[in-house]
């Protein structure tokens, strides 16, 4: 049996993705980075680009039967995910800002349930980019710090009968 975990990286990156669409500007791209052969999106209106770089464990492992499959057991862990959030465009200040705000605050809880939950940020880094035609492009990072308990279902032994039968011993133990 391969073994899964729950949720994925691809479910993480989608979540927060759908996070950060809703607060930006409307036709602002939001996309995962990096990324081979694939050109980044216009300048203009700009876009965010997602970067995860660290996932550090933050608690000791729980591990949980699973009811309706007694052969499965679970084990959940809680990481600390590290994620670059890159700004790009002539907003991009305005919208690092935005993203600092709402992801030290409760108004990002909601959105980002049951999946995700955010820690803190730290400051936004002004790190321009010098783009292929030698030209500056603005860019802003927001270091995101979120939490998620992936699980990772494995197979356990078990047994739903046993057959016990008694052995007599002549043996004596005294007190």
């Amino acid at each position: 049996m391969p073994l899964v975990v729950t949720p994925t990286l691809d479910q993480l990156y989608a979540k927060l993705g759908d996070f950060i669409e809703s607060v930006v500007p409307v036709g602002v791209v939001v996309c995962q980075m990096p990324t081979n052969r694939t050109a980044m999106p216009p300048p203009v209106p700009g876009f965010v680009g997602m970067t995860a770089r660290v996932q550090a464990r933050i608690m000791t492992n729980l591990d949980s039967w699973v009811d309706i499959d007694p052969t499965t057991i679970e084990i959940e862990q809680a990481l600390r995910l590290a994620v670059t959030l890159n700004c790009y465009g002539a907003a991009s200040s305005d919208w690092a800002v935005i993203l600092q705000a709402v992801l030290r605050d409760e108004y990002a809880v909601g959105p980002l349930k049951p999946i995700l939950s955010p820690l803190y940020t730290d400051e936004p880094m002004f790190a321009p980019l010098v783009d292929g035609e030698e030209e500056y492009e603005a860019r802003w990072i927001v270091p995101a710090f979120l939490q998620y308990n992936p699980v990772v279902s494995v197979p356990q032994q078990f047994a739903s009968t046993l057959t016990a039968d008694l052995i007599n011993v002549d043996e004596r133990y005294p007190p």
